[in-house]
């Protein structure tokens, strides 16, 4: 058994120049204005639409995620229908070794931590004889707690990115996927900062009432 923490990753990086240039582009066909399209124009141009409110022209932009995470968090981020994943099969992977991630808000070696440690090394045991007893991994896998970790690719235009962030970065979202999410949008604020600027400010620049959640080696 091994504890591990949620990753985020960006499965390919587009230049901030190419997203821009996409957006631009684009947005000023509805304008007639593509004779403004120069060099410098493209962060003005895409912080006065999402401004506007704008923000089916982002669509012509698309990003794609390889996220480490837990099923539960999982399960939550796939009811985005608008974007598209590909997820690690409990069905068809058979594990060795098991990876839990534990949930936001247990503090290391509490009362309630060291239950949760002993649940699962327990779990462990029996997966491991159910599939020593011949079950497939999709029968074996009835056993398994929400905090297993999986493993999803994600992708989606930048608009609906953005709508994810602004729901699951707010302070009523479960910590889990607010720490996830709250990730991504830093990560992408600093790579393409026209196209979240705004989001970076209201949820981490000015969030005062928590900490800013990072991933890192907290078990």
């Amino acid at each position: 058994m091994e504890l591990v923490n949620h990753n985020v990753n960006l499965r390919t990086e587009p230049s901030y120049e190419k997203l821009l240039y996409l957006v631009e582009q684009a947005g000023r066909i509805c304008y007639d204005s593509r004779s403004k399209l120069d060099i410098d124009s493209g962060e003005r141009f895409v912080k006065k639409l999402i401004k506007m409110g704008h923000e089916s022209v982002l669509e012509h932009a698309s990003l794609s995620f390889m996220i480490e995470t837990d099923r539960a968090t999982a399960n939550q981020l796939v009811r985005h229908r608008l974007l598209s994943f590909s997820q690690q099969s409990q069905r068809y992977v058979k594990y060795n070794n098991l990876e839990f991630i534990i949930p936001e808000g247990i503090e290391k070696y509490s009362d309630e931590y060291e239950i949760l440690i002993n649940g699962l090394k327990e779990i462990e045991l029996k997966y491991k004889q159910l599939i020593d007893a011949g079950l497939k991994a999709e029968q074996a896998r009835a056993i398994l707690p929400q905090c297993t970790k999986t493993k999803i690719a994600v992708s989606g235009n930048i608009r609906e990115i953005r709508h994810v962030l602004k729901l699951r970065c707010d302070r009523a979202s479960q910590p889990d996927i607010r720490k996830v999410c709250k990730y991504m949008l830093k990560m992408l604020y600093n790579k393409y900062p026209a196209f979240f600027e705004d989001l970076y400010v209201e949820y981490i620049q000015d969030d005062k009432s928590t900490k800013e959640m990072e991933l890192g080696d907290k078990n």
